[in-house]
């Protein structure tokens, strides 16, 4: 990258889809990556009966894609309030997993 403030570094890991593959910079050789996809479209398409994702991540994740389609369009500061909406969500959805997960047997 051009800018050296935003190369990547092992405090500031980035990663980019490039031609289909994923590409990282900043971690370390043996880091490890978790790559999580929803499904691809086709199947979404395919499977338009019933939605597998759960209804609680449904808003955050139309609240990113809004966020995307602001910044595309210019408007940053449409595209910051969407990101932070979908961001408030999920950090108060991991809140509630920390209140609510199970202890003892099983976990």
């Amino acid at each position: 990258m051009e800018n050296s403030y935003l190369a990547g570094s092992l405090t500031n890991p980035i990663a980019f889809v490039f031609r289909e593959e994923i590409h990282t910079q900043g971690p370390g050789a043996t880091d490890t990556l978790n790559v999580w996809y929803l499904k691809e479209p086709t199947a979404l398409a395919a499977n338009a009966v019933e939605c597998e994702l759960n209804i609680a991540l449904q808003e955050p994740v139309i609240d990113f894609a809004e966020s995307q389609l602001w910044k595309m369009a210019g408007r940053l500061d449409q595209a910051t309030a969407a990101s932070g909406n979908a961001t408030a969500q999920i950090q108060a959805l991991n809140a509630r997993y920390e209140n609510e997960k199970p202890v003892g047997i099983g976990v």
